[in-house]
């Protein structure tokens, strides 16, 4: 309790952080590093949660593994032995099914089979991305000989995944917004880590999982790269960064598909740092930045794209229509109302009250029961628009463009409408066929978050000093809000908590009870 009071202390003090960033900039770094540290922290603690239900758990153990999951050993395997698909023996009476993609029809006298593999012309494949196996998986069995751990890995990827986050933020806040309050900067900071929703996906770190930790990582790094590279702002175009921006990006669409509407909206940003390169009066310097602007995205994009081929004889052919898994893919219809039921659940899903810590509850999708089938992986569905209030800022972005003296604002206009809604939104319209899960919005909400916080910081540094006290505490509210709602959420997702270990839950019930006591 005394923690939090100086916290908001410092934050409406204007002898500490409710001064100008530029002003402040070294202590609020070091605040935002330190609660980056806390953010990886917590995502240890989270993934220690499930490893110690074992009770012969050590790390030798972990890293010393002879099996694996999907990721992490079977395409592992397949790789060192050159081949695509899975090695796994095929379960003949399931080629026999009239289709085999029913699971009405994969009865139990049909079988065991591999669970959400691919099934095409009677082999089995990985729908999940390769990027990890390359970078992480394959290179640690070659060297050690075992299988790197699941847990671990959804660690590191989800641990350095918060930490390009916290450096985006800070370049974009050191680019644009040094005369933005550093108690805005900072407390923008905090919404976004909360509520990126990469804690979610430790709980359980399956190869889901991994695809999505390898994804978040890997977008954030990429968004960060490419912003400390001037293709934005002031300053002279730094080329290197740009590349190394669009490995990152690209590498990411090997993790996870849905990445690639990142990768097509970052061509307005590389072009925005073409206008900057002189290439009339150099045309070797813009030669030099296009090479370094696309060509990573062409070599790892031929990769994915060869992939695809080698599997499925077109290189634009993911394979999730082939997935034994709950739904029939190659049956799937279209429903708009699969669609909304994506958008209320990840933008609009109310929190429900209840009596114990920690007061509130993320509960299942409540809006209609959908005629057709809709998967839903987990129950904790909880709306951005409670988790971090000022998405609600969106409603001033007309506002916030007309007080922009940027000569440059349009571009910034349609790079924010690109990259913070357009993609979020096609991102969340896509899941109408596989469905909602909470940690999907790893994929998308910290960039819908950068937009609505841009919009602030513009309509704070366009407004009177009184109402900059105003907002100043709205937003601290916020932030408040976002610690409880996203607490909510965390502590809802990992019911029942007999899943995990004696010791965690006697824990968890001492921390819970620290705060019914003064309810």
């Amino acid at each position: 309790m005394i923690g939090a009071g100086f916290i908001v202390y410092s934050l409406v003090s204007p002898d500490i952080f409710f001064r100008k960033y530029s002003e402040v900039q070294n202590k609020a770094e070091l605040t935002a590093k330190i609660f980056t540290v806390f953010m990886v922290l917590l995502s240890l603690f989270v993934t220690n949660m499930a490893r110690y239900k074992d009770s012969d758990h050590s790390i030798a153990k972990d890293f010393g593994s002879t099996w694996g999951n999907q990721i992490t050993m079977e395409l592992v395997d397949s790789f060192e032995n050159g081949r695509v698909d899975i090695m796994t023996d095929m379960n003949e009476k399931l080629l026999e099914l009239e289709n085999p993609y029913d699971w009405s029809q994969r009865t139990d006298e049909v079988g065991s089979y591999p669970w959400d593999h691919l099934l095409y012309n009677g082999k089995y494949y990985s729908y999940y991305g390769i990027a990890p196996v390359l970078t992480l998986f394959l290179p640690y069995h070659k060297l050690t000989g075992y299988y790197f751990p699941s847990c671990w890995a959804v660690f590191l990827f989800g641990a350095f995944g918060i930490i390009f986050l916290t450096k985006f933020w800070l370049s974009l806040a050191e680019k644009f917004f040094k005369n933005t309050y550093a108690s805005l900067i900072l407390a923008g900071l905090v919404i976004m880590q909360l509520s990126s929703g990469i804690i979610l996906c430790n709980f359980s770190p399956l190869f889901y999982e991994i695809a999505q930790s390898s994804g978040f990582l890997c977008t954030v790094a990429g968004a960060y790269f490419l912003m400390s590279s001037n293709v934005l702002g002031e300053g002279k175009v730094v080329r290197w960064r740009v590349a190394v921006s669009g490995i990152w990006l690209s590498l990411g669409v090997l993790c996870r598909p849905t990445i690639a509407v990142y990768c097509m909206t970052a061509m307005i940003l590389l072009f925005a740092g073409f206008r900057k390169i002189n290439y009339l009066s150099d045309k070797k310097q813009g030669y030099t930045y296009l090479a370094c602007a696309l060509v990573p995205y062409i070599v790892i994009g031929s990769v994915q794209m060869w992939y695809n081929y080698a599997r499925f004889g077109n290189p634009l052919d993911f394979g999730i229509q082939y997935s034994l898994t709950i739904n029939d893919f190659t049956s799937s219809q279209y429903h708009t109302h699969f669609a909304a039921a994506g958008f209320w659940g990840f933008l609009f899903q109310p929190p429900v009250f209840t009596e114990t810590f920690p007061f509130f509850r993320a509960d299942r999708i409540q809006l209609f029961t959908p005629q057709g089938y809709y998967f839903v992986a987990t129950g904790a569905a909880l709306g951005l628009i409670w988790k971090a209030l000022p998405v609600a800022a969106y409603g001033k972005a007309l506002h916030a463009y007309r007080y922009s003296q940027d000569k440059n604002k349009l571009l910034y206009a349609v790079i924010i409408a690109a990259v913070c809604i357009i993609c979020p939104f096609a991102v969340i319209f896509s899941i109408w066929e596989s469905g909602f899960a909470a940690r999907y919005c790893v994929d998308f909400v910290w960039e819908m978050i950068t937009g609505a916080m841009i919009i602030c910081f513009i309509i704070h540094n366009n407004c009177r000093e009184n109402t900059k006290i105003h907002l100043n505490k709205m937003l601290i509210f916020s932030m408040g809000v976002s610690v409880v709602m996203n607490m909510a959420q965390l502590w809802s997702y990992i019911t029942p908590p007999e899943q995990f270990s004696v010791e965690w839950q006697a824990k968890a019930l001492s921390f819970a009870r620290l705060f019914e006591f003064w309810i």
